[in-house]
């Protein structure tokens, strides 16, 4: 008996130990982006007012070896009215796992727009629950994360 108590043990402590994956399809959270982004984030009411409209849109899915990146095109309206199309995208990049540790796993790939080479930290909030600080030019320094909760199983490898 008590050797099926240490085996059941040592179970549960590898599966609480084990790294967190990102293999699945992952739907941009708007919601929790911009309960973060109003409380922590240093951003012009403008700013904030444009990530509520963008965030919630975009659509992460992995496999063991690609990450697809998807964005709709959208409409954004300044807070004078002024309305904008905004092209969506549709990108998908082979990706490298460089470290993973018990709540992050730190990628190499290419952004989904430009294709210029890219380290990504997926920071997990829970198992199904990821957040990335949002990059880019006017985004240094500001603390504002993108959330994304897991929505499915990974799609099928292309071959």
């Amino acid at each position: 008996m008590a050797h099926i108590v240490a085996a059941l043990l040592s179970l549960v402590a590898t599966v609480a130990s084990a790294e967190p994956s990102l293999i699945g399809t992952w739907k941009s959270d708007s919601e929790q982006s911009s309960a973060f982004n109003r409380q922590y984030a240093r951003l012009e009411e403008r700013t904030h007012l444009f990530l509520e409209q963008m965030l919630g849109r975009a659509t992460l899915a992995f496999t063991q070896t690609y990450v697809r990146s998807e964005m709709p095109d959208w409409e954004s309206t300044t807070a004078e009215g002024n309305r904008s199309l905004l092209k969506g995208f549709n990108a998908q990049h082979r990706y490298r796992v460089l470290s993973t540790t018990a709540s992050q796993v730190v990628i190499e790939t290419r952004q989904a727009v430009t294709g210029d080479r890219a380290v990504l930290t997926y920071n997990f909030a829970s198992p199904d629950t990821v957040w990335l600080y949002l990059a880019g030019p006017g985004f240094e320094n500001l603390h504002a994360r993108e959330y994304f909760v897991r929505v499915g199983p990974a799609p099928r490898e292309a071959k």
